[in-house]
């Protein structure tokens, strides 16, 4: 029996030293398995940040490479200082054909659905205020006339008072 003893103290020695080594291979198993989404999930992620980054220089090289015509888009675009430049343009313009000039009132765009808008006051004879007019179409500034009154003084062919709504799309110089 002793015998007996002997080998079922092995077998039970052998089956424990099995499940110990069945419990520590499935343990590095499921290490593994983590350890492997863990870099799936990372490779993934370096995947996307490298098209992220290709996409990124891409752009960064056409802003540097279109510079010349973005600056020439955002030149085309009223602001302040070219709302000035236009002003003088008017004063020119009423100078050249003629007629008193005078801006009652301005408005600026806020937002991108606005325009801006220049009411302006005229007195001069008919062939005067025509020819500032014409003058108007010539310049470089892309806008129309949205509303206008024309008054005769006097007799006809004697001075007219025009009033008018001049809106203004972009500047085109």
């Amino acid at each position: 029996m002793s015998m007996s003893r002997k080998s079922l103290f092995i077998l039970f020695g052998n089956t424990l030293l099995f499940l110990c080594l069945a419990a520590a291979g499935w343990f590095l198993y499921s290490q593994i398995n983590t350890e492997s989404r863990a870099i799936s999930d990372a490779s993934t992620k370096i995947a996307l940040l490298q098209e992220k980054e290709r996409e990124f220089n891409e752009s960064s090289s056409n802003i540097i490479k279109y510079d010349a015509e973005i600056q020439k888009l955002k030149g085309a675009f009223l602001t302040e200082s070219t709302f000035v430049e236009f002003l003088k343009t008017m004063e020119e313009l009423a100078k050249k054909a003629e007629v008193k000039f005078k801006a009652v009132n301005a408005v600026l765009p806020k937002g991108d659905n606005e325009k801006a808008t220049l009411i302006f006051g005229l007195e001069g004879n008919t062939v005067q205020l025509v020819r500032f007019f014409i003058l108007l179409d010539k310049v470089p500034y892309s806008g129309m006339v949205v509303n206008m009154q024309w008054a005769e003084q006097g007799k006809v062919g004697d001075t007219a008072k025009v009033s008018a709504d001049y809106q203004i799309f972009n500047y085109t110089k």
